[in-house]
């Protein structure tokens, strides 16, 4: 599951930065050929606006849309910053510290890649130019053109001491630069915990520790095989959700279920059992409280955790302890009670019986946990309303939900049937989010687009997309279902003293509440083992009626035939949709295109405008100063030479017309006196002003003349 911080390729976002740098001075470098270098600054970003505004719109990867906006903001801080020389220069060495801080601290730029290489060789390059004046800048450039082609050495420095001690002076400021490092890290869109942002974009693995576990009992469970008669083991499977906090509700409705089917402790211990573990933060930071799913009891030091978020940013170090219910929901006397929860009588335990009877099953107090008033409120609110939320569902959609469930009895073989549907679908981290690029988990209608896009289009996706899709599924079909997100540990054999969750294993799954049931856990994610995978295998031994009830009924019996995934779209489809993303880029191109012609017109145009207007409304001074301007450029363009800007007027009178040397002449006399002379009593003569016209005037019929020869 990704962070949602953003879909940023590592390799490709420096490099697309770069090219719409380059791409903004070329259109500064034109514009300035019309106006100011500042006014050219600004109106070469425009174009910025436009791009990022089209480009939403389109499948492009929103790493191109993050380089469009920071290659912008890089050009105008190149142009207004103020001592940009020194800021230039010197800046390098804040980035050779933050660089050397995230690669020894957090691995960052370790692979050896074209992106890594070209990135450090700019670092170095950077570096030498501003230690060593002697040299000019364009001397360090080629030496890195030069050095970008070696290759680089495959097993690193041994910077073990230098290493530990980086790590000693850092550790009070990894939580502040984590959220940083892990965006520019190795990873493009790093696999990490989120809360309800994730898009589904492409998602790429991570080994950054985000949770440290303690866990108090054997990591595994043990179950008598019957065929060897001999002891298995099995590995422990916990999922820990966010933002739950401590979930009451759910416990006090399991207990009630389990009362209702007249459950004792002798059978409840088949599939349920009270567990510990304390969770401490490592390179994460959140508002959420991570916990076991079902927790019935959370404390941080010495504070009891209600809220499922909490007012303060959790950083590393942040702990937490937990007493949860663990449930094994592929437990064969489980399952037949949620099959048969629908005919269930809604009714629940007075406060006083639900506390002896969790007494009795798990040896909890449950007068500690809950007090009788919020115990009432609990079993008081049956409102699931918001979990049925539906916007954004197509018809395709419902229509599949009918399909799945038209011929399911219950509410879990519902469930069931559509879990087992979408494992058919092939798991990919190079998948793609909904049609909408800003849709998320975070809304009935972001689920929808996620997860139509999914079922029906691109047949692929990971955690994100199948909990997307079994959701609303469940929504459409009348259960209402939920998301979760944390992360899914599967514990070794091996006990150890403390377990590190890792980027990688964050994860979503669905729940769906079940009447008379509660919240029930699902796992779609096809790349996962199911939960059926993942029993405990206990059986009860004594003869009851929750033991014959299962043997007379086995679970096998009730699995409902799984409908298969609809056929392959064929091939010239895809050709279609290649070619519409082409003419997309083809119209972006041309819209980007038009706006800089039309910025380039607005330019020349209102500088003639604006030009004029000045003229109209200046004093004679300033009339005949923009004729000079006016005449030098004219000598120019009818000379066809390069003349250097001395302030001489004489380097001009040399190339120009013969013809015109005379009125020119009286011209530059003027704009002389105006200049260095005594302006008083010398104003600009009707002469003069009418020798700067006739000028004018001749240029233009010479440049008329000149165009039509050329042709």
């Amino acid at each position: 599951m990704g962070n949602g911080v953003a879909d940023i390729s590592r390799d490709s976002f420096p490099l697309a930065v770069i090219a719409f740098f380059f791409f903004y001075c070329a259109l500064e470098y034109i514009f300035s050929e019309f106006t100011g270098k500042k006014a050219a600054a600004v109106f070469s970003i425009i174009p910025s606006i436009i791009l990022f505004v089209l480009l939403a719109d389109t499948e492009a990867p929103v790493y191109v849309q993050v380089a469009v906006l920071t290659a912008a903001i890089a050009r105008l801080f190149v142009n207004f910053v103020p001592y940009r020389i020194n800021v230039l220069t010197y800046g390098c060495f804040a980035m050779d510290i933050v660089t050397l801080f995230l690669y020894f601290i957090y691995g960052c730029f370790s692979e050896i890649t074209l992106t890594n290489r070209f990135l450090f060789v700019c670092l170095v390059v950077m570096t030498l130019s501003a230690l060593q004046k002697s040299f000019p800048f364009y001397y360090f450039v080629l030496l890195g053109i030069l050095v970008l082609p070696i290759p680089m050495a495959k097993e690193p420095i041994d910077w073990s001491a230098f290493v530990s001690i980086g790590e000693r002076i850092a550790s009070a400021a990894q939580s502040f630069t984590y959220s940083f490092s892990i965006n520019i890290g190795d990873n493009s869109y790093n696999a990490g915990y989120s809360s309800l942002n994730p898009a589904g974009g492409i998602l790429k693995r991570s080994d950054k520790t985000q949770l440290i576990l303690k866990y108090y009992d054997k990591p595994y469970h043990v179950y008598i095989d019957e065929e060897t008669g001999k002891n298995v083991k099995v590995r422990k499977v916990t999922y820990l959700t966010g933002g739950m906090g401590s979930d009451k509700e759910r416990f006090i409705e399991f207990i009630n279920f389990l009362n209702a089917n007249n459950v004792n402790k002798d059978e409840a211990i088949a599939f349920s059992e009270i567990s510990r573990m304390g969770i401490e933060y490592a390179y994460i930071d959140t508002f959420d409280e991570i916990a076991p799913a079902n927790s019935l009891v959370l404390t941080s030091g010495n504070d009891q955790i209600e809220a499922g978020r909490s007012k303060m940013l959790h950083k590393k170090g942040y702990s937490l302890d937990s007493t949860y219910l663990d449930v094994d929901y592929a437990s064969p006397y489980l399952i037949s009670m949620m099959r048969g929860s629908d005919n269930l009588a809604d009714n629940y335990m007075t406060y006083e019986e639900a506390c002896n009877y969790a007494e009795d099953l798990y040896q909890i107090d449950l007068g500690r946990i809950v007090g009788p008033d919020e115990y009432e409120r609990i079993i008081s609110t049956n409102d699931h309303s918001e979990y049925l939320e539906t916007q954004g569902a197509t018809d395709r959609m419902k229509s599949l939900a009918e399909e799945l469930t038209e011929n399911a009895s219950t509410e879990y073989d519902k469930c069931k049937i559509i879990e087992q549907y979408l494992r058919q679908y092939t798991y990919n981290t190079n998948a793609v989010g909904g049609f909408k690029p800003s849709s998320d988990m975070s809304s009935a209608s972001g689920l929808s687009d996620i997860a139509d896009r999914f079922l029906f289009d691109s047949g692929e996706g990971y955690c994100v997309h199948y909990t997307s899709a079994m959701v609303m599924l469940l929504r459409l079909s009348g259960i209402p279902a939920r998301v979760s997100t944390g992360f899914r540990y599967v514990f070794p054999f091996e006990k150890s003293d403390s377990y590190d969750v890792n980027s990688s294993l964050a994860h979503t799954w669905p729940e769906a509440y079940l009447k008379n049931v509660g919240w029930v856990n699902f796992e779609p994610t096809g790349a996962y083992f199911g939960l059926d995978e993942l029993s405990w295998y206990r059986i009860i031994k004594e003869e009851n009626e929750l033991a014959e009830n299962v043997e007379a009924n086995p679970v096998d019996a009730y699995t409902p035939i799984i409908p298969e995934l609809p056929s392959a779209q064929p091939v010239p489809e895809a050709e279609v949709k290649a070619q519409s993303q082409i003419y997309v880029t083809l119209n972006v191109i041309a819209l980007v295109a038009l706006s800089v012609i039309a910025i380039l017109l607005i330019i020349i145009i209102g500088n003639k405008l604006i030009r004029h207007i000045l003229y109209i409304r200046g004093t004679d001074a300033q009339k005949l100063k923009m004729d000079v301007d006016q005449i030098k450029k004219e000598i120019i363009y009818s000379a066809e030479v390069s003349i250097p800007d001395r302030g001489l007027l004489s380097d001009y009178l040399v190339v120009a017309p013969d013809e015109l040397k005379n009125d020119i002449q009286v011209v530059f006399d003027a704009y002389y006196r105006i200049i260095y002379g005594n302006f008083i009593g010398n104003e600009i003569t009707e002469d003069e002003l009418a020798a700067a016209k006739n000028v004018r005037g001749a240029f233009i019929q010479r440049r008329k003349r000149i165009k039509f020869i050329k042709r």
